[in-house]
């Protein structure tokens, strides 16, 4: 990031929204929101706010994101979602609210991996279990 680019990334104030968002701050998160950020602005490697709340285990501030509009399909450059950096970091509750909102459990990163693939591969049996049973009535359902 150059020193102009980093200059709008503080002006605009996509710092405050990422930095609540990692922090589990859903009310300063709320205010910032509230002044015309946009929910589904990122940063370098197209990681979102909903992204760092989920990979923090944020529940409260995943379902704030999400009720100001945040896209929970959003895909980083990576090609990952926020499900995937929750069950990747082992958070059940909040693979719930982001599957109960919506979450696609079949999205595949870049490198094909999908969020059942990640929690498995981290060793988060919950999570896991959660995800294949979600995979299941996906599948069940077409």
């Amino acid at each position: 990031m150059d020193a102009t680019s980093d200059y709008e990334w503080w002006k605009t104030g996509r710092a405050a929204l990422m930095k609540a968002a990692a922090s589990g701050h859903a009310d300063t998160l709320t205010t910032v929101l509230d002044d015309g950020i946009d929910v589904n602005s990122s940063i370098a490697g197209g990681i979102t706010a909903l992204m760092f709340a989920a990979w923090g285990g944020h529940v409260a501030t995943v379902q704030a994101l999400l009720a100001k509009g945040a896209d929970v399909n959003a895909q980083s450059d990576a090609g990952r979602t926020a499900l995937m950096y929750a069950a990747t970091a082992g958070y059940p509750d909040t693979v719930r609210a982001l599957l109960y909102e919506g979450a696609d459990v079949s999205a595949q990163n870049n490198d094909g991996w999908t969020a059942l693939l990640d929690a498995s591969s981290e060793g988060n049996r919950d999570v896991a279990q959660l995800l294949q049973r979600a995979t299941s009535s996906a599948t069940n359902s077409l």
